[in-house]
């Protein structure tokens, strides 16, 4: 298991203070995100030039992208958004990284129509054959809200793609807010569509709690990339949450670790910790959750 560390850490601070953080804390692997500091849609070969330069040595596990919610456009946004994905596809590719994040669409899975489905694995299955092509694979992040909000909408969506070239992020923390497993349960669902693991903690809350957060954050969050979203109109589970840093949040983090080192998971953990009340930022929190993960990781030899 490799740690990586995520550009979200530092989507505010210049992508050579995130290089340098990460190389001189240990990380191997980062993930470039699709923002104004690190890899936005309209970067320019200068652009492309200069991170191939500052991430020098560090494997780039993966292109955070915003493009895609092809499941809500209509066929010309569609169109729109995929060659969206084909740059940043290309971009991977010559960036020399691993995969490219594409959204499938903002609806969730049991409230999503049969077109949703079909127009989202349409145009997935495009991008997944132009990443075959460059060399590169298409990561599909499950998170709330969309339909690979849980391991039966995931692989329903990557059962309807029907293609080699796209898999998976698990992320448990997003997860948690479906609800559906987020423990070691949730590994084995999806473990053969497996690409990539986003690491971060929150807590279960109360509304009154310090830094509690709605479920439907996730609208406002994402919205700052994402035009068009539906959210929910039925909702199961908790509705407040807070961001953590890691052990200490409810993400049973070493247990899940002990799954993926059971199950003989080789690819990156992507540290991707949110601030939230008393959490630390940038490279401060790089370090802490360097030396947390590192030591679960100890632990587990």
């Amino acid at each position: 298991m490799q740690l990586a560390l995520s550009g979200l850490l530092f989507d505010h601070a210049p992508a050579a203070e995130f290089a340098a953080a990460a190389r001189e804390i240990g990380y191997g692997s980062v993930e470039l995100r699709g923002t104004r500091h690190q890899l936005p849609p309209d970067a320019d070969a200068a652009r492309l030039d200069l991170l191939k330069e500052l991430f020098e040595g560090l494997e780039i596990a993966n292109i955070a992208s915003h493009a895609g919610n092809f499941a809500l456009m209509d066929e010309a946004e569609a169109l729109e958004a995929r060659q969206t994905a084909h740059r940043f596809l290309k971009w991977a590719a010559l960036l020399g990284a691993y995969s490219v994040r594409v959204w499938p669409g903002w609806v969730a899975a049991p409230e999503a129509e049969p077109e949703h489905w079909a127009r989202a694995a349409r145009h997935l299955r495009w991008c997944a054959e132009a990443a075959a092509d460059l060399g590169v694979m298409v990561a599909i992040e499950m998170h709330h809200g969309s339909l690979a909000e849980s391991a039966d909408g995931a692989n329903r969506l990557l059962d309807e793609v029907d293609r080699p070239a796209v898999g998976l992020i698990l992320d448990p923390a997003n997860l948690m807010q479906t609800p559906t497993p987020f423990g070691p349960r949730c590994v084995g669902p999806v473990w053969d569509r497996l690409l990539h693991v986003h690491v971060k903690d929150h807590s279960i809350v109360g509304s009154t709690e310090p830094g509690a957060y709605p479920f439907r954050l996730y609208l406002d969050h994402i919205g700052t990339w994402i035009e068009r979203m539906e959210p929910p109109r039925r909702r199961l589970g908790p509705g407040w949450f807070a961001k953590r840093a890691l052990g200490e949040g409810h993400v049973p983090w070493p247990r899940l670790l002990a799954e993926l080192q059971r199950r003989g998971y080789s690819g990156h953990l992507i540290v991707e910790t949110e601030v939230g009340p008393g959490v630390p930022t940038g490279r401060t929190l790089a370090e802490r959750e360097f030396t947390t993960m590192s030591r679960w990781i100890e632990a587990l030899r």
